[in-house]
């Protein structure tokens, strides 16, 4: 407000990303230095003991209207004082009202009929509104190296060219990044200042080791460990402070660490000083996970409903292979994992990567026993696919082998790929529901999608006939989805660039080029697709009953799905009970399956995003299932009427479908034609006549088949039904209950009841 947004206070333009520069070296540069007691970190993301953060610019301005009930709600209540409501009510909030990025695609695309219909929430949700920070940075060269090489190119490049754009760009990363040094030099001061008011009564050492290693990092390459962490997590809250708390991610962290923690190890002498160096290890990066819980993110009142219970979804990710293809399960791996065990918090997101016949067959047994004592955590990937897969779609091998999970599960190469992994939630049953009433959505009552015939003229007188109806308006419905990102894209360029991660990317310094405007090496864009269990179902009930076997006619079935099966009760229980359902293995359901997956990664591969990148489509939904299927009418599935889609890449709870004939359906679909991974959720509930180990070693062999056959993703909940059920009746004694949702970690009671129920209705494998 003070010193303008689109122009400066002598009417000049501002370039964005100069603006974006100076306005976060302002706040780094004006931010309480804050170090928390008994903390081993220096350092908060905001000044309160957890805080939310607020970003009007994207999402931020949707708890304007729950501004005075926000601390009384029922599903994550947030504190709030009459100053901070009222600062954002009368200023904060009205600045930004036409400034964000919605309203801005809104206004520069004359209300555009795609955004119309994002805002139904029925259709596709799209993720750009609230962030862009799907990615992982290149936190290994910053780490070796620190901040104070990457100003000096950045000074050298802006003194040798004559383009004032890419000399504005070279500005803006200095700027940025001496903020970061201004806030780390403030933190020394602080550290200082305890240091000497701890000198009579306090741990003086304690405060003295924080300025040692503040004047050193981030400005400069860490040499310990310890500084190593302190250094990713000042730049942590950097990065955090320029772009959404939202699935921004954290890289392959033990691979990273490995080497300090090697060279911290050889200068030890004794096996007791090794031994207590690996105990302090545990409890500094014990600190860091709980350092990652100090902020959470805003989320409004629908949006318990659309991603209930999620956290920030700072994934790690642990183990599977290195750029040369060896293993690179380490030492700081088993440290992670202890500390997954021993915390069983939501966030950080923990991910395994597991190549088979590379990483050891103990690894993945480790694996599991920490899901076992956490119960959900953490996910568990193939490598060997998953390079497959990027491979596949032009990506290097050496490049692939370093992916790393953002977000939930999808795949980001650090420091080079751009991907935006989340940024949609596709809703593929509403384009089934608009082929079944000629392009009609049932619940919005509109003429949404393309007219591709009536089912009551006979509009469909083969499959055939009815597929190609339901891809058209499949590629009618991922072509909105598509101009809406873009030109949500083109908003972010305008009102938040991204100076800072994107210092911290290989191609925008060499470029002159933000990574919002494609300075990206890979600059692709990631959609989640969700329902395809439900599709595959609604299908193949259509193929075998009306086509194939001729037990009922389209209008019957038609008016069945209309009427929510009710007085249809022997139709109902013939497609429950007669029909191959996705995951039963049947080859048959499995081709259709794979039809659907060619056909949605076909319309959405071959258009560009505002990037210059490809779409990739992936298999997982949050908990947008829920959602989506809370405002879809019945299918002919046999699912009915405001009930949850399937959660990612998992079969119903059906008759026919156990996991072993589920494990073959998902190993069997191909990974190249799912880039951005998938989500298979597993409830398993151990016999209580097994031991702790035998359980473990049962769920580790359906684990191992499941991976060599080629199945890109398992996760798992290992807690009995009863167990949830109880939880929902007595929430209080199960404040610490984790479940896995579809990508993500959540508390079971702190999640909307529609959720809830999901989880609970999942089906119980018994091993």
């Amino acid at each position: 407000m003070k010193t303008g947004f689109e122009h400066d206070r002598e009417g000049t333009r501002r370039p964005p990303i100069l603006r974006q520069a100076q306005a976060l070296n302002y706040i780094l540069t004006n931010k309480k230095p804050l170090i928390r007691t008994n903390s081993m970190l220096a350092g908060t993301t905001t000044s309160r003991d957890v805080g939310v953060m607020i970003y009007p610019e994207g999402h931020g301005i949707t708890l304007w209207p729950e501004l005075k009930t926000i601390a009384t709600r029922k599903i994550q209540p947030y504190d709030i004082d009459e100053h901070t409501r009222e600062l954002l009510d009368k200023k904060v909030f009205p600045f930004w009202s036409d400034r964000n990025v919605r309203e801005y695609a809104r206004a520069a695309n004359n209300s555009p009929r795609y955004q119309e219909l994002d805002e139904k929430f029925v259709l596709y949700f799209m993720w750009k509104t609230v962030a862009l920070s799907h990615t992982v940075p290149d936190f290994p060269r910053i780490l070796k190296h620190g901040l104070l090489p990457v100003i000096e190119d950045a000074e050298r490049r802006k003194n040798t060219v004559d383009d004032e754009r890419q000399k504005t760009f070279y500005s803006a990363t200095e700027i940025a990044l001496r903020g970061i040094l201004h806030y780390a030099d403030h933190l020394r001061e602080e550290a200082l200042r305890l240091m000497a008011k701890a000198q009579k009564n306090g741990p003086a050492e304690h405060y003295k080791r924080f300025a040692d290693m503040l004047e050193r990092v981030p400005a400069s390459g860490a040499r310990t460990l310890y500084e190593a962490v302190q250094s990713l997590w000042i730049l942590w809250i950097a990065l955090h402070n320029e772009s959404t708390n939202a699935g921004l991610s954290l890289g392959h962290l033990d691979l990273w660490l490995q080497p300090y923690f090697e060279s911290d190890m050889q200068g030890l002498k004794t096996d007791r000083e090794r031994e207590d160096y690996v105990k302090q290890t545990i409890e500094l990066i014990g600190n860091f996970f709980f350092k990652c819980q100090d902020h959470v993110p805003l989320v409004a009142d629908i949006g318990n409903k659309l991603f209930g219970g999620s956290s920030s979804d700072q994934a790690i990710t642990l183990g599977g292979v290195d750029k040369n293809g060896s293993s690179a399960v380490n030492d700081m791996t088993y440290i992670f994992l202890k500390v997954t065990e021993m915390l069983t918090i939501r966030d950080p997101n923990m991910n395994a990567r597991y190549y088979p016949g590379i990483n050891s067959d103990d690894y993945l047994r480790r694996l599991v026993e920490v899901n076992m004592v956490t119960s959900a955590t953490p996910s568990i990937h193939n490598d060997k696919a998953m390079i497959q897969s990027l491979k596949s779609i032009q990506f290097k091998e050496e490049d692939a082998r370093q992916w790393c999970a953002t977000g939930c599960v999808e795949p980001t190469i650090p420091g080079k790929h751009f991907g935006h992994t989340n940024s949609m939630m596709f809703n593929m049953v509403a384009a089934l529901e608009m082929s079944l009433n000629n392009g009609v959505h049932p619940l919005a009552e509109e003429q949404i999608g393309i007219k591709t015939g009536s089912i009551e003229e006979d509009a469909f007188p083969t499959f055939e006939d009815f597929f190609h109806a339901f891809e058209r308006q499949l590629r009618f419905l991922a072509y909105q989805t598509i101009d809406c990102n873009n030109s949500f894209g083109f908003a972010h360029q305008v009102i938040r660039p991204t100076p800072t991660l994107s210092s911290m990317f290989e191609g925008p310094m060499e470029k002159a080029k933000d990574l919002t405007e494609g300075g990206a090496v890979y600059n692709t864009s990631g959609v989640a697709c969700i329902g395809l269990t439900d599709i595959v179902d609604s299908l193949m009930t259509i193929k075998k009953l009306v086509y194939d076997e001729k037990k009922t006619d389209f209008k019957t079935l038609h008016k069945a799905v209309d009427n929510n099966f009710e007085d249809y009760i022997k139709l109902h229980t013939l497609i429950q009970n007669k029909v191959a359902k996705f995951g039963s293995d049947t080859p048959e359901v499995n081709r259709l399956a794979q039809r659907v997956v060619d056909t949605v990664f076909d319309i959405f591969y071959n258009r560009t995003n505002y990037r210059g990148g490809h779409y990739l489509v992936g298999f997982w939904s949050m908990s947008n299932h829920v959602a989506f299927g809370t405002l879809s009418g019945a299918l002919p599935s046999g699912r009915l009427r405001y009930k949850p889609f399937t959660p990612g890449l998992t079969p119903e709870n059906v008759k026919g479908v156990d996991l072993l004939s589920s494990i073959r359906t998902i190993a069997g679909l191909k990974p190249e034609k799912m880039p951005n991974n998938i989500a298979f959720n597993v409830k398993v509930a151990p016999d209580s006549r097994d031991t702790h180990e035998e359980t473990v070693d049962q769920i580790t062999a359906y684990a191992k088949s499941y991976f060599e056959l080629g199945g890109m993703q398992m996760q798992f909940n290992i807690v009995t039904t009863e167990t949830l059920k109880d939880a929902m009746e007595n929430p209080d004694n199960y404040r610490n209950l984790l479940v896995r949702v579809s990508g993500y970690n959540a508390y079971f009671v702190e999640l909307d009841k529609d959720l809830q129920l999901e989880i609970v209705n999942r089906q119980q494998m018994r091993v």
